[in-house]
């Protein structure tokens, strides 16, 4: 370090070095940025513990951190100082893109302002890293914590973050789910806990962790997130607390009510016999002060354009929202009903039950006396609604519940109604009850006429998505209809209906993995995750091998062109390890093919040789050619790709006369496409253009949008390594857009390599550098490394980018390209001023 420098000065040149502005070095020390601004400035000098907390942050040496206080402290005696460089020799890294993924709420938040300002001073100062809101259902939890976290968007350098754990159950998913929000893959011999904490430990970052009440295994995991990253902060919501030392627990209380005045104590027919006529307290201008009467204002006037609150239903509304408990799901559900009911004539049906059924609104004085009071109401709230419906929409409403982040109409008709059709009176009186799985028959015809009225009665929510409707239940709402489903004894039948349907679904999508409706189908299954994972857990933990197997077997190429790597092996091995009979086998055998490819795909390669050699062996004794052949196929592929070109033409060329035997002309083309790499990788390069050619011509007959991309990868690799880089560059553009509307990301990030490397090689360095960053990001996102020959020419084309551009240049454009999204880097390969098209992504 040169003595010219003040210590002002070398701090601030250090920090910028590093990437940190003022502002998150305080928060890594504990010092404001004004602070760290004069003491850049010369204005302060450091303190002897301020010193010591700037030489942790800066990374100083442990050897060096005494030399280094006495530099900040202004004693050092002149003697050398063996302290990092003034630059930090490290490239001038920008602060990081404001990144989120909040959902844009539909309506207002009414009455938070206090709550809102509370949780933002909480997040951003130093007492608390861990805030969980605590409540019941239907409290806002949810709502709150969106509010709270666009709030500090301009906060958190590296953006704040919405993770929805509503549609799972089981623990071990939380930290793929929270690492695919935040589009985090695990890399090769690193496990996916590292890989996140690695992503997360620079970063100043806000996670929204909402619904975790249902994963509280998981919590061990955000202790671990907190003490690996410094400047993570995270929001939770949650019905119980998570129990950890860092926690700081913020009960969200029900909205504010109008109080009860001096003659709240009436009888029910004292106050029934005043027909809710105005007390002295309950005017209305005095009322709409508070929060509940507001939420209440707000949701009834969006029901009914022509509600108001007036000096005559004033009184029933803050009576309602005192009876509500001011809880706003419970509000909303009320307020939604004025079409029907206006205020006095709600509350007057409240009034009018007999003491024998007692209203379920009043339902607290003798709900379970082990669940907390204010669940107790909004259940009392929810059962209200359930009563009120009829009888076929009751029977609706709770079967409803078995899915997981919504339906569409077709998977309501083929899960909720009677599968035995509707019935005469007279069939219904011979029929025996015990042998009936339904206790209402629901037919096709009501299916349509009660979502309507479920969606009327704000119990089920249609979504505005795109394409077909679907609808959506909150969870609370869900979890009451899962309760009613259990007490009726139909749980089990509609969660098998619920499996047996969307495995079909997910079998029904397989065969178009390799025609020209495979984007189609890969966005509807995305669409379906949170059923998916329902159907799967319940296959697995009811030991329904066949089922299990089945499903995970479908699924594979939709986990693997997502980079769904890591959930696919979970439930993949869940799956094998259950015992099923020998009709199984056949499913084992192609499940060992599906694993071996995500193995494959993760760098894992002994793990993949492996389940391809069980897929062979399974084959060979069960004389099953197609597997057979699948199998040579991916052992040929695995050899090619570990250099081996002798034992990968062996194999694969066995396999390509299996799959022509068979007549198997998707085979064929896969089979083609392997050996045209093994060949080019031998430097038969006239071999591998014949081979990459037929195998192209198979994927255009049959409309392969993916395997298309895939070879003209390949092609673009061959004419790249023999110099013909216009002609390479033809193919990769081909290539890549075709990868970004089939939504395969591994193939975008291997067709921008290409492109990268073709640029870097033609003299464009800037652009080939911002290309191989972008491609680099998102293939460490996915956790999918580049085979060791692609690896060996990208790590060529960065070595000619830098020495072209300098290191520091380099450097600086690569991490731009990191820095894009995946549309964006798209756009900018194909020199397109947006990525229109590319939504599959």
């Amino acid at each position: 370090m040169s003595a010219e420098l003040s210590f002002g000065a070398w701090l601030k040149r250090r920090r910028r070095g590093l990437g940190l502005t003022q502002a998150e070095l305080g928060r890594r020390t504990g010092y404001s940025g004004e602070t760290l601004r004069k003491v850049e400035a010369d204005e302060e000098r450091a303190s002897h513990q301020m010193a010591e907390r700037l030489a942790a942050a800066l990374d100083i040496p442990a050897a060096d951190r005494a030399a280094f206080v006495q530099f900040a402290r202004g004693e050092h005696d002149g003697a050398p100082l063996t302290l990092p460089a003034q630059t930090a020799a490290l490239p001038y890294v920008l602060p990081p893109r404001l990144h989120d993924n909040l959902p844009v709420p539909p309506t207002p938040l009414i009455g938070r302002e206090p709550e809102v300002a509370a949780l933002r001073a909480l997040l951003t100062g130093d007492r608390a890293r861990l805030v969980t809101l605590t409540g019941v259902g239907g409290t806002g939890k949810t709502r709150l914590a969106l509010a709270v976290a666009a709030a500090l968007r301009d906060h958190f350098e590296a953006g704040v973050y919405l993770v929805d754990l509503a549609p799972i159950r089981d623990a071990g998913l939380v930290t793929a789910t929270i690492a695919h929000s935040l589009e985090v893959r695990e890399t090769p011999g690193r496990p996916y806990l590292q890989a996140l904490k690695d992503y997360l430990r620079p970063k100043a970052l806000l996670l929204v962790l909402d619904n975790f009440e249902q994963v509280l295994d998981a919590a061990p995991l955000v202790a671990d997130l907190l003490s690996a990253a410094p400047d993570l902060r995270i929001l939770a919501t949650s019905r119980e607390t998570l129990r950890l030392r860092a926690e700081y627990v913020f009960p969200v209380e029900p909205l504010a009510v109008p109080p009860r005045t001096e003659d709240g104590g009436r009888t029910r027919g004292e106050i029934r016999n005043t027909n809710y006529a105005l007390r002295s307290m309950d005017d209305a201008s005095r009322i709409m002060s508070y929060p509940a009467v507001q939420l209440f204002v707000e949701r009834a006037i969006a029901a009914s354009h022509v509600f108001r609150l007036t000096e005559d239903n004033a009184a029933a509304v803050a009576e309602l929202c005192r009876r509500l408990d001011g809880l706003p799901l419970a509000i909303e559900l009320a307020a939604a009903r004025v079409r029907v009911l206006p205020p006095q004539a709600m509350l007057q049906h409240l009034m009018s039950r007999p003491p024998s059924h007692p209203p379920t609104l009043d339902m607290l004085t003798v709900g379970a006396r082990d669940l907390p009071p204010r669940q107790q109401t909004l259940r009392a709230e929810i059962a209200w609604s359930y009563a009120l419906l009829s009888e076929d929409e009751q029977a609706l409403f709770r079967r409803l519940g078995v899915f997981v982040g919504g339906a569409t109409l077709a998977a309501v008709d083929a899960v909720c109604i009677d599968d035995k059709g509707p019935r005469t009176k007279d069939q219904e009186e011979e029929r025996d009850d015990s042998l009936r799985p339904w206790s209402f028959v629901l037919g096709p015809e009501d299916v349509l006429d009660g979502v309507q009225s479920l969606v009327d009665k704000s119990l089920l929510r249609p979504s505005d998505n795109e394409g077909e409707p679907r609808f959506t239940m909150l969870e609370t709402i869900r979890e009451y209809a899962l309760e009613c489903l259990a007490a009726t004894g139909e749980a089990q039948a509609l969660q098998a209906a619920h499996a047996h349907y969307f495995l079909t679904l997910a079998e029904t999508a397989a065969p178009h993995w390799r025609g020209s409706r495979q984007v189609e189908w890969l966005r509807k299954l995305e669409e379906e995750q949170g059923n998916l994972r329902a159907a799967l857990d319940w296959t697995v933990t009811t030991a329904q091998a066949e089922l299990a197997l089945r499903l995970v077997s479908a699924l594979g190429y939709y986990w693997t062109t997502r980079g769904y790597n890591a959930e696919g092996r979970h439930w993949i091995e869940r799956a094998l390890a259950l015992q099923g009979d020998p009709s199984t086998l056949r499913l084992r055998l192609q499940i060992h093919d599906e694993i071996g490819f995500l193995l494959f795909r993760q760098g894992d390669y002994a793990g993949a040789h492996g389940h391809f050699e069980a897929c062979l062996r399974l084959a060979r004794e069960m004389e099953n050619r197609v597997f057979e052949a699948r199998a040579l196929n991916s052992l040929g592929h695995l050899a090619g790709a570990q250099g081996d070109t002798q034992s990968a033409t062996a194999l694969l060329q066995q396999g390509l006369t299996l799959a022509r035997e068979l007549g198997r002309e998707i085979g064929v083309g896969v089979i083609l496409n392997n050996l045209g790499i093994v060949h080019y990788q031998a430097g038969e390069f006239d071999a591998a253009r014949a081979c990459l050619a037929e195998s192209l011509g198979i994927a255009r007959r049959l409309g392969d949008i993916d395997a298309q991309a895939r070879t003209l990868i390949h092609l673009g690799n061959l004419a790249r390594n023999l110099g013909a880089y216009d002609t390479a560059r033809v193919h990769y553009r081909e290539s890549l857009t075709l990868a970004a509307q089939a939504g395969d990301r591994h193939f975008v990030a291997v067709s921008l390599s290409g492109l990268g490397e073709v640029y870097s090689f033609q003299g464009d360095s800037r652009r080939g550098a911002r290309l191989l960053g972008a491609s680099a990001g998102l293939l460490e996102t996915l956790g999918d490394p580049l085979e060791p020959t692609d690896r060996a020419e990208h790590q060529r084309a960065s070595a000619s980018a830098s020495e072209t551009l300098g290191e520091k240049a380099f450097a600086a454009l690569t991490t731009e390209g990191r820095a894009m999204t995946l549309e964006e880097a798209v756009a900018y390969a194909l020199e397109a001023q947006d990525a229109k098209g590319f939504g599959n992504l």
